[in-house]
């Protein structure tokens, strides 16, 4: 189950104290209580977007999810694409409250 796995990805992060911004949909706030109670996991909130896909960047690794019935993902290894996904995410979350 998709949710099990991200619960165990947090918990990794947690115990490596590895901080961790997220931007959601409103929709799914409450949604995943283990990132809302993370000391090392920060959540901004937006009103537009799909709760039904995410990007993550990692380094030079960018992925995009669909989460539907059977959850599909692209990963990108480009650094000028992650470079472009951080300077927007950057943007994004320097602009929410």
């Amino acid at each position: 189950h998709i949710d099990d796995f991200f619960k165990r990805l947090q918990e990794k992060r947690d115990h490596l104290k590895l901080k961790t911004r997220i931007i959601f949909n409103k929709k799914m706030k409450g949604r995943f209580p283990y990132l809302e109670k993370s000391k090392y996991c920060e959540i901004r909130c937006i009103d537009v977007g799909s709760e039904m896909t995410s990007i993550n960047v990692f380094g030079d690794k960018s992925v995009i999810t669909i989460y539907a019935k059977k959850p599909f993902l692209f990963v990108i290894k480009s650094k000028d694409i992650s470079e472009g996904f951080k300077k927007i995410y950057q943007f994004m979350w320097d602009n929410l409250d």
